[in-house]
């Protein structure tokens, strides 16, 4: 579970985990091998010289964010990637909100 730094119930926090769950399905039902489909969650250095790696970090993230496990802090790949998915998502409802009016 990925660290919640709210003084929130244990409960809420398995919550908030779960939706960054639900964004990160919508990734894992594309080709997650393809730096086109995930590239925008990694520095654009690791995506050109280690395309492997950032899969594997980025199944290493959903496996992060999937466990019971209370952690204190995570590595900072994985708080990036955090930033990045959050960002995406915030950015594609403007686009969307835009859209409407």
């Amino acid at each position: 579970m990925l660290p919640v730094y709210l003084d929130i119930s244990r409960e809420g926090k398995r919550k908030i985990n779960n939706r960054i769950d639900d964004i990160l399905d919508w990734i894992f039902e594309t080709n997650i091998n393809d730096m086109d489909d995930i590239g925008f969650l990694f520095p654009e250095h690791l995506t050109i010289e280690s395309p492997q790696f950032c899969t594997k970090k980025l199944q290493q993230f959903r496996l992060i964010v999937q466990d019971n496990f209370d952690r204190e802090d995570v590595e900072p790949i994985y708080q990036y990637i955090l930033y990045q998915l959050l960002h995406s998502r915030k950015s594609s409802q403007d686009i969307t909100k835009n859209a409407r009016n």
